[in-house]
């Protein structure tokens, strides 16, 4: 095919394999030949395949060629499906970059990808993988079913708003010690230890909800470093 020189040798194959095969069928493909000179600038509209060939000027044996691709954000619906086809870790790495870099990529990104894609599944192998869910999609019965009841874990995104509601008062420290204050939790000491990321044994103590809260409203370098790693709590949650 025309796209084999990619993975056989150099694209100068291509001009001298598949080019004058092309050429012998040019008026049927639509095909057009043009040579652009100095101060020349040659418009080729999207989806339009083309191929360009630098030539030295004469006497010279050595062509450098600068260029640029323009796309313009309404070509963007027409070109974004394509690139995803072709090149999936590419097409996610621009638009990572699109959303950092422009404030109002909202405005002109298709719907379906202003907010960044994430994995449905997150894990290295199928023996340690997690399933991704939207809140809005998942039903509490297929969630007790698929996952509470057989032990796998699970990663719900869209709960915040309900997280945050006044049905749980926004998960104020006042809230929780209130309801979950004699919880006992495993609360890391060391979190912000160089040594701790170099491989160290984590500094655990066992502790109830509210002595955390205490120290953490009080400061200082008591509250320094202390980490809690994951709070399981049995929450009603009417709203969803």
């Amino acid at each position: 095919s025309g796209d084999a020189y990619k993975d056989g040798g150099p694209q100068a194959y291509w001009w001298l394999d598949h080019y004058p095969r092309l050429r012998e069928q040019g008026a049927k493909l639509g095909m057009v030949d043009i040579l652009q000179g100095p101060g020349d600038t040659v418009f080729i509209p999207a989806g339009w395949w083309h191929a360009t060939l630098n030539l030295p000027d004469e006497g010279e044996d050595v062509t450098v060629a600068c260029t640029r691709n323009v796309m313009p954000p309404a070509a963007l619906p027409f070109v974004l499906p394509l690139m995803r086809e072709a090149d999936p870790a590419f097409t996610r790495v621009f638009l990572e970059t699109i959303r950092r870099r422009r404030p109002d990529a909202p405005s002109f990104l298709p719907e379906d990808l202003v907010e960044a894609d994430r994995p449905q599944r997150v894990g290295c192998c199928e023996s340690w993988m997690l399933e991704r869910r939207e809140a809005r999609s998942l039903s509490l019965a297929e969630c007790r079913r698929g996952f509470i009841r057989t032990g796998k874990p699970l990663i719900i995104d869209g709960l915040a708003p309900h997280l945050l509601s006044a049905e749980c008062c926004g998960l104020s420290r006042e809230w929780l010690s209130a309801n979950f204050g004699e919880k006992c939790v495993a609360v890391y000491r060391n979190f912000k230890d160089p040594e701790s990321r170099a491989g160290a044994a984590d500094k655990a103590e066992l502790m109830r909800v509210r002595e955390l809260l205490a120290l953490l409203r009080r400061g200082g370098e008591e509250a320094e470093g202390l980490y809690l790693y994951d709070l399981s709590l049995p929450l009603q949650l009417p709203g969803l």
